[in-house]
């Protein structure tokens, strides 16, 4: 299905399988746990439902790209190569917050 995009839950440790099976219910694919957050696949118009019917997330996220950063420079080579202006309109904003789990790239503010 070529409207498949890449979407993201997050989940309180310890809760991943109970999210999990909520997604598998509700008909999601290609699920993925990683650091307290469910990776799997859907469509825009699943979103609404997720957002809906998922009781034991804590967020549902958009995943607009993906790629490994080790160093501050590879996260910002990272960012700047991703396709924005698909993303958000030239009078748009993004609003960036920070976390960080299990990572050599610690500091929340250099991160933002």
């Amino acid at each position: 299905m070529s409207d498949r995009i890449r979407l993201a839950a997050s989940a309180a440790s310890g809760l991943e399988a109970i999210v999990s099976k909520e997604l598998k219910a509700l008909g999601a694919d290609n699920i993925k746990t990683v650091n307290c957050k469910l990776f799997f696949d859907g469509s825009l118009a699943d979103i609404a439902r997720y957002n809906l019917w998922l009781r034991s997330s804590d967020r549902l996220f958009i995943v607009c790209t993906e790629f490994t950063a080790n160093t501050f420079d590879e996260l910002f080579e990272g960012v700047r190569k991703a396709d924005w202006h698909s993303i958000v309109t030239q009078s748009g904003t993004i609003t960036v917050t920070a976390a960080s789990a299990r990572s050599t790239l610690f500091a929340r503010s250099a991160i933002q």
